[in-house]
């Protein structure tokens, strides 16, 4: 039997993993009934969705139907949660809905991590030693000042804009981390360290209202904003010569992550909504600016990075789906931007060297070119869609 210390942080995980399940429903799929072929179904499934063949174990395609299941042993004994009619010769016709509420386009805007006094318990920041100084930034900062300067860029332009924060070492969660800790002293937390309580349990409360907030603002399309770091393999070394750009966007589920009912929720929404086609436009707009923006070349496949080539599923030169967790829960297209590699040695010079100001704070004019690179991308990307629906009407 389980220590009792132990079965209280499962109990706690447990608890994290389903908060806001019943905010949405199954039910919520269906308009979508005889919407789609079963070869489109298994198409995208392939192309986007599945990284590991476990993820078959949650569901079933035949020629009439698309099934969810609980289990594996709900499956193998036809106990469906979800069942999707498919688009066949005999299915009745289908109306699309062509009309589009004018509105201003909103735009969502995640600025990663927290940045300041809490960059250290996220192991989020650069510290280099030099002759009588050290220097030091953080990547919670370098995002907020990224986003505050992109969204002024997007005003300008008229669209309506919402921050999920807006200051240095605040995030979105309703307590800050000392007071929720303080709550949570019987947590069986005793034997981890600070950051690791932080990383491991905070941070998903956290990521959780980041993605709550940015679902109930029901943005037209939600970017979110990191910036990269790499070890190298078999090396002491802090610094590394590599320095590239690359996004993510949603899909790619593996093993163990259609446990819970929310998770196949998402799994079923990425399915049938143009959400995945829509993040994969966009990317493709924003790839373009970071590389002509930054003058750096877009990550390929590459076997020394295990979060690509085990995680993950290459789409396009630079994009790939990743099933993290704010691109499996936040409901509209999106990116997930990670550009640049900050403990590159020419990197950390741009970086640290404070020659401009975005809201009266200090900063590289580094971050400039980036939040720029990303308001290009985004407005080709409204463009295009904003043509498209006009041929479409």
């Amino acid at each position: 039997m389980l220590p009792l210390k132990r079965l209280c942080q499962i109990f706690f995980l447990f608890l994290l993993s389903i908060r806001s399940l019943f905010a949405y429903g199954y039910a919520d799929f269906n308009s979508y009934q005889h919407h789609f072929t079963k070869d489109y179904i298994e198409k995208k499934i392939h192309l986007f969705l599945k990284v590991h063949s476990e993820v078959e174990n949650y569901y079933q395609i035949s020629d009439n139907h698309f099934s969810v299941y609980a289990s594996l042993n709900d499956k193998q004994s036809n106990k469906a949660e979800f069942t999707l009619k498919l688009k066949t010769p005999d299915s009745p016709k289908v109306t699309p809905n062509n009309s589009v509420k004018k509105r201003p386009i909103k735009i969502a805007i995640d600025p990663g991590h927290f940045g300041g006094m809490l960059a250290r318990l996220e192991e989020r920041y650069i510290p280099v030693s030099e002759t009588n100084k050290k220097v030091l930034f953080d990547e919670g900062t370098l995002t907020l000042l990224t986003a505050l300067y992109l969204k002024d860029l997007l005003c300008e332009k008229g669209y309506e804009v919402m921050l999920t924060r807006d200051e240095i070492a605040k995030g979105v969660y309703e307590k800050d981390f000392h007071s929720w800790l303080d709550e949570h002293k019987e947590e069986a937390f005793e034997n981890l360290a600070l950051s690791q309580i932080f990383r491991r349990y905070y941070n998903r409360l956290d990521l959780l209202a980041r993605a709550e907030k940015i679902n109930q603002f029901n943005p037209d399309l939600t970017l979110i904003i990191h910036y990269n770091a790499h070890d190298e393999k078999n090396s002491n070394s802090f610094y590394t010569s590599k320095n590239f750009n690359l996004v993510f966007i949603p899909g790619a589920f593996s093993r163990l992550e259609l446990k819970t009912k929310r998770d196949r929720y998402e799994f079923v929404r990425l399915l049938l909504t143009d959400h995945i086609e829509k993040s994969l436009s966009l990317s493709q707009h924003i790839v373009k600016e970071l590389t002509d923006h930054t003058q750096l070349p877009l990550q390929d496949y590459d076997s020394a990075f295990g979060y690509i080539t085990n995680c993950s599923i290459r789409i396009d030169k630079g994009i790939f789906c990743r099933n993290l967790g704010l691109t499996r829960l936040i409901h509209s297209p999106l990116c997930y931007g990670e550009t640049l590699i900050q403990n590159n040695k020419e990197e950390i010079e741009r970086l640290k060297n404070k020659d401009t100001t975005i809201h009266g704070i200090g900063c590289s004019s580094r971050i400039k070119q980036i939040a720029t690179a990303y308001y290009k991308g985004i407005n080709r990307y409204l463009t295009t869609m904003q043509v498209m629906s006009e041929k479409n009407q």
